[in-house]
């Protein structure tokens, strides 16, 4: 199951490197990694803007007035540093989740769209996220 939406991408950089992200970890902003509150830490996205794409892992939160806040190095490799901001199509494939990220958040057939996933609300099983664009699932 794959899931698409749109959504707006800033990056951070200098200003966070080596400082503590959600995930506990220290910021790295060449690493391939994503701050959101959109999907739970630990979730594989893959970004998509024109013909470039890159897989990023959600690591750290940001403020719900920033969807995907990436790190330099993945914005980078979408687009020149100077755009700063752009709507980019992010897509959620479950078949790329690892095993211990499905155990936690498993699929709730009883959910339309999402077919779905707890998604980002970690305290409430099958709950859709509140998400102010649309998504769509992605058929094979």
């Amino acid at each position: 199951m794959k899931i698409l939406f749109l959504a707006i991408a800033t990056w951070y950089g200098s200003a966070h490197h080596g400082k503590p992200m959600a995930n506990g970890k220290l910021y790295d902003m060449t690493d391939m990694t994503v701050a959101t509150y959109l999907y739970p830490l630990g979730t594989e996205l893959e970004v998509r803007y024109g013909e470039q794409s890159v897989y990023v892992l959600v690591t750290d939160r940001c403020d719900t007035k920033t969807e995907i806040d990436m790190s330099r190095a993945s914005f980078e490799k979408l687009m020149d540093l100077k755009i700063g901001r752009a709507t980019v199509e992010v897509i959620f494939d479950y078949d790329r989740q690892s095993n211990d990220w499905k155990e936690k958040y498993p699929i709730c057939p009883e959910d339309s769209l999402y077919a779905s996933i707890e998604l980002p609300h970690e305290s409430s099983p099958c709950e859709t996220p509140a998400h102010p664009v649309s998504a769509e699932l992605i058929t094979p």
